[in-house]
């Protein structure tokens, strides 16, 4: 069997119309999409303690993001009992701009997308000489390497007990 010889211009041609449409196939391949592993190994949890007689606006520190990475936080929970008077109004959270600062001015940067807040649900009076106020929020915050993550939290007067954060997410790298 003999294979005939194509002619010069029509060899050109081919060519021609095969470069041409290798970069419209190439265009129609479908990218996955990128994902991210979650696994035990780079889960975070951390919590900070607000304590008890230091006054109707406090701080806590719960998290240093370390180098390299991003902490991406999921969900942030909260619980305090105490006198109804005396029962947690709101918290602020996230990053701390001034972590050196233990009052609450790191965290009252009404733009920055790395601080949010939460209005404490209640308190639910059990008793008339205590109340508890406990909550959860889901949020999509992230902070770079290096941020402080902490949370203030506003009473309505010098509480008698302490009122627990805890922050859940996890950690990818930058």
């Amino acid at each position: 069997m003999k294979i005939p010889r194509l002619s010069s211009g029509v060899t050109a041609t081919i060519l021609a119309f095969a470069a041409a449409v290798a970069p419209q196939a190439a265009h129609a391949q479908v990218k996955p999409a990128k994902t991210i592993e979650v696994s035990a190994l780079n889960a975070i949890s951390a919590s900070c303690t607000m304590p008890s007689g230091a006054g109707a606006l406090q701080k806590c520190q719960a998290y240093t993001v370390p180098a390299g990475k991003r902490l991406a936080i999921r969900m942030v929970t909260y619980t305090h009992s105490d006198d109804p008077t005396k029962a947690l109004a709101g918290i602020l959270y996230g990053r701390d701009a001034k972590p050196a600062d233990l009052t609450i001015s790191g965290l009252q940067d009404a733009v920055d997308p790395r601080v949010a807040s939460i209005l404490a649900g209640g308190p639910a009076t059990v008793q008339s000489s205590l109340a508890l106020a406990w909550g959860s929020q889901l949020v999509d915050m992230v902070l770079l390497a290096g941020d402080v993550l902490a949370a203030s939290g506003f009473f309505r007067a010098n509480p008698n007990n302490n009122a627990t954060l805890a922050f859940f997410g996890y950690l990818v790298d930058e």
